[in-house]
């Protein structure tokens, strides 16, 4: 379900991993880093169908490639949903956050809900980010008692559909950086 991959994206730099404590992920993105991100994103090419893919961007120094990559693997691949009091206020924070979004932009996000009903491209982003999407996150935080077992497992299983032809790559700075994360 996409919008467990959305809500994935959300969490990975929120949450512990298997080597470090959230805080401590964060510290070291923040001191090591220009910041790394991932997102869901859809997009439509020219004459072809809607195409959803993962954006992860990270920034750093050439001295620090190797860390950044090492980091946004651990994010991708070994992030834990198992503590289920971290997962409920980070649910709880990304509903506020969308709400009030929703009374900032709430023009645009009716537009995107009703340019959804008749293009694709639109549809897949109100689903992973829209009306749609905040549904979903109220659900979850309404039902995490009910619903934890299941929201953890789901979210476990959505690093298994990661993979280059999933993903977006871009990359900015020299040939020699590059043959670094290559």
């Amino acid at each position: 379900d996409l919008k467990y991959v959305s809500l994935f994206t959300d969490l990975v730099t929120e949450l512990d991993t298997k080597k470090y404590k959230y805080k401590d992920l964060n510290e070291l993105i923040q001191a090591e880093t220009g910041g790394i991100s991932i997102s869901l994103v859809t997009y439509k090419p020219e004459d072809k169908k809607s195409l959803i893919k993962i954006n992860t961007s990270l920034s750093c120094l050439k001295d620090n490639i190797n860390l950044a990559y090492d980091l946004l693997n651990e994010m991708m691949f070994n992030t834990s949903f198992s503590n289920e009091k971290r997962l409920f206020e980070k649910l709880k924070e990304i509903k506020n956050s969308i709400d009030m979004s929703f009374v900032s932009k709430g023009h645009i996000v009716a537009n995107r809900k009703a340019l959804s009903l008749i293009d694709k491209n639109a549809y897949e982003e109100e689903n992973i980010s829209g009306i749609s999407y905040a549904d979903f996150i109220t659900d979850l935080v309404y039902n995490f008692e009910v619903k934890k077992a299941n929201i953890i497992n789901k979210l476990n299983n959505v690093k298994y559909l990661f993979s280059k032809k999933n993903a977006i790559f871009s990359f900015t700075g020299t040939k020699d950086m590059l043959d670094i994360i290559k």
